[in-house]
């Protein structure tokens, strides 16, 4: 199990001029490498991974507890829905067209 505290201790090492001491502590050996070499990626990387260490912690420990204990694989299940018709328009259908018959007015005088 690896810690936070360890892990912040060792990211203090860049104002010594060894940056990237935190990476090897957490099973990340070719990023240490590069901070190593790059400083930090020119200090950048080094003030990012301030804020990124509890995720990285968190994740280290997920992969080693997984590799430690027997884990069971949950496959996805597909559980299909009912098929429902798609509302489908009716075509317009136009009403026959019926001439109202003229009517003439009462007949005038």
């Amino acid at each position: 199990m690896k810690d936070s505290t360890t892990a912040y201790l060792l990211w203090l090492g860049c104002c010594f001029g060894l940056c990237g001491l935190h990476r090897f502590y957490l099973n990340q050996p070719l990023l240490g490498i590069v901070w190593l070499l790059t400083g930090g990626l020119c200090g950048i990387g080094q003030l990012i991974d301030l804020c990124l260490i509890p995720g990285i912690v968190d994740s280290c420990n997920l992969a080693e507890r997984g590799a430690n204990t027997n884990t069971t694989i949950v496959q996805n299940i597909n559980v299909q829905q009912p098929i429902q018709q798609p509302y489908v328009q009716q075509p317009y259908v136009q009403q026959p067209y019926v001439q109202q018959p003229y009517v003439q007015g009462p007949p005038q005088q």
